[in-house]
């Protein structure tokens, strides 16, 4: 059973007693997403994303407010559902329409509303602390255990049958994301394949994404050299994306790919995430993916790899976008054209695309699903400094077939919601 049975929105309480009109609701309004929670656990059952989206709607008067709860099964739409939240004389009311109307009641910061539907009690508790929202669901049997007690009376005994939980957190209608690293993010121009995966699931935020990239580059350049660190700190950024060398600094020979010791990788990402938690941003590690060849490599170098980036995000704190897991599942499965182009270590156009759908599932929690498997937008030009940025006109960035990008999109969420679950 899903929460849509129960008035599950996030614009259900509000700190205010019954008995102040000021600013009805108002802290409430916006858009908030979480991930609903069934305890207990379902084995195997895909994961229920949800989107409240508060005063969004024309309010009738000022009585009353609308929202609107979406629900998305594996990124696509499942359900929707629009409420009124009304304040009556002495309490407040749940109207889902149809002559529906739930009685509420608010305590303190929490509101509270109980009700059964057919053989299925529901208690419903919401509370809001700050940009949280948190919403608890208790089922229980109509009829429960009686027990009798010489003082209290009758006493019925109602053992909980379940339990929903979402976590919600207030969403920015944009999310504003910089790239630090080197080709393996501006070919393509993945970035703008970011906006673009974006703006094709309605579900999640809008991504507004610029790069800082040089051909090469480790991220320990980036902190001594070019405009990187600048860049960082004269705008507002709520994500930055750190990709560092593929080898970590260190070499191919003779066609075999070898990975440096991690230790300068660590220091220089130690240092990155100072400085971009002291600008009020989020750091998101970008794990790249092994070479091609030799093949008899390549499983355990991805194993490397994802070791060396692993390892210094738990130390830190930090999420890991796990593009190269989702490239090696998608590379050994075989049925999407080449991730790689023929130098057997740069992203082709599918393999850009594939590390978007990562790196969008990771910094949104939504699955990229229905994401458009064409996009066009500007090409990347390097300049006389060796510096990537964004050119003019309009450029092919990505063009698959729908069946392809379908197989991408899943892969990168399959991998990005196993690692956080």
């Amino acid at each position: 059973m899903l929460c849509w049975l129960a008035p599950a929105s996030p614009v259900e309480a509000r700190a205010a007693g019954a008995d102040d009109d000021s600013g009805f609701l108002a802290g409430w309004h916006g858009t908030w997403r979480g991930r609903l929670e069934n305890l207990p656990a379902r084995d195997g059952a895909p994961p229920i994303d949800v989107v409240l989206e508060i005063g969004v709607g024309p309010d009738v008067d000022d009585g009353c407010l609308d929202w609107r709860s979406t629900y998305f099964e594996s990124g696509e739409v499942r359900q929707v559902k629009d409420y009124r939240f009304c304040r009556a004389a002495d309490r407040y009311v749940f109207d889902e329409g149809a002559g529906l109307e739930l009685d509420a009641s608010i305590f303190g910061d929490t509101l509270y509303s109980a009700f059964r539907v057919n053989d299925v009690q529901l208690v419903t508790r919401y509370r809001l602390d700050g940009d949280r929202l948190l919403q608890e669901i208790f089922f229980a049997p109509a009829s429960g255990r009686k027990v009798r007690a010489a003082r209290e009376g009758d006493i019925e005994s109602f053992a909980g049958t379940g339990l929903q939980r979402i976590e919600f957190m207030r969403s920015a209608s944009t999310h504003r994301v910089l790239f630090i690293g080197n080709s393996y993010t501006y070919y393509n121009n993945l970035p703008g394949i970011l906006e673009a995966i974006a703006a094709g699931v309605p579900s999640g935020p809008a991504i507004e994404a610029e790069l800082v990239g040089r051909g090469g580059a480790t991220l320990g350049w980036h902190l001594e050299s070019g405009p990187a660190v600048e860049k960082l700190r004269s705008q507002r950024w709520d994500f930055v994306v750190l990709q560092e060398q593929s080898l970590w600094g260190g070499q191919a020979v003779d066609g075999r790919a070898r990975l440096a010791d991690p230790a300068q990788f660590h220091d220089a990402v130690r240092r990155w995430v100072a400085l971009i938690r002291q600008e009020g941003a989020e750091p998101v590690l970008f794990m790249t993916w092994a070479r091609r060849n030799p093949p008899e490599e390549f499983t355990l170098v991805q194993q490397r790899l994802a070791a060396g980036y692993d390892d210094i995000a738990a130390e830190l704190g930090i999420p890991v976008a796990p593009v190269g897991l989702a490239w090696a599942e998608v590379h050994r499965g075989g049925s999407v054209p080449s991730l790689y182009l023929p130098d057997g270590s740069h992203p082709a156009a599918a393999g850009s695309y594939l590390a978007a759908c990562v790196v969008y599932a990771t910094i949104t929690g939504f699955s990229p699903a229905g994401a458009p498997s064409g996009i066009r937008g500007r090409p990347v030009v390097v300049d006389e400094e060796e510096i990537a940025r964004e050119g003019e006109g309009e450029a092919v960035l990505v063009d698959l077939d729908d069946a392809a990008a379908r197989e991408v999109q899943h892969a990168a969420w399959r991998v990005v919601s196993q690692r956080v679950h």
